[in-house]
């Protein structure tokens, strides 16, 4: 089986079509998104309806909960306090441009989903399996891994929500958290996504694309956004 995940969203629609145009190319058994479709980005609507459209499956981020909510505050996303409240600022941003049918569509996203294939079991969740704000680092020791995998009771966890890939071994199960389609922040500003294949052993890759981000990074000023979102998007961080 092959699994292409497509990283929190964001957004961020030129990164969305020039993933999903490669994933298409590249081919798949299932493609799935880890949530966090809005926030941030410009084209909050516009990401909902194309992820709909294509009847692609996924999780409810922080964000995509906020908005459904009608939260005026994004709670405990970011650590840092400037972040914190970059994040609230765009939520609100969110509020005001989204439509209503979308808000409503996301407050239909679950808190995980699942898929076996043979004796494989793997559970797509936005930040944990244990809750929805939090973060999973890589540097994690395996005891707290464990713990996750155990609430999972899956082979493969697969997250999102700190916008950094990497994949974890712990004990036989393995964590792959995919990145970020929309707003990466690992020092490299391409769009992409990870690819999981298991076939027999588990294979995890993860693939990065150019993408128009002149076209996202003007609609981020011309729609009234914070410019430091802007600057964010150029340096992948």
């Amino acid at each position: 089986m092959k699994i292409i995940v497509l990283g929190d969203i964001h957004a961020n629609l030129p990164a969305l079509e020039t993933c999903y145009e490669q994933a298409e190319a590249e081919g798949y058994d299932w493609l799935v998104h880890t949530g966090d479709i809005v926030g941030f980005g410009p084209f909050p609507s516009e990401c909902v309806h194309f992820i709909h459209q294509r009847n692609i499956p996924g999780v409810a981020g922080t964000f995509d909960t906020g908005v459904a909510a009608g939260m005026d505050q994004s709670g405990p996303i970011e650590d840092d306090p400037k972040d914190r409240a970059l994040a609230d600022a765009s939520l609100l941003w969110t509020l005001d441009h989204m439509d209503l049918w979308s808000r409503r569509w996301l407050d239909g996203l679950p808190f995980d989903v699942r898929r076996e294939e043979g004796q494989v079991r793997l559970a797509v969740y936005h930040a944990s399996p244990i809750a929805l704000t939090t973060h999973l680092r890589e540097d994690m020791p395996d005891p707290a891994w464990e713990e996750h995998g155990e609430a999972a009771d899956a082979d493969i966890i697969v997250l999102g929500h700190t916008h950094r890939p990497f994949h974890r071994v712990a004990g036989k199960r393995h964590f792959v958290n995919a990145g970020s389609v929309g707003q990466p922040r690992d020092g490299n500003p391409q769009t992409g996504y990870a690819v999981i294949e298991t076939n027999g052993q588990v294979g995890v890759s993860f693939r990065r694309f150019p993408y128009d981000i002149d076209r996202v990074v003007s609609a981020v000023g011309e729609r009234g956004l914070p410019g430091e979102i802007a600057q964010r998007l150029q340096q992948g961080r």
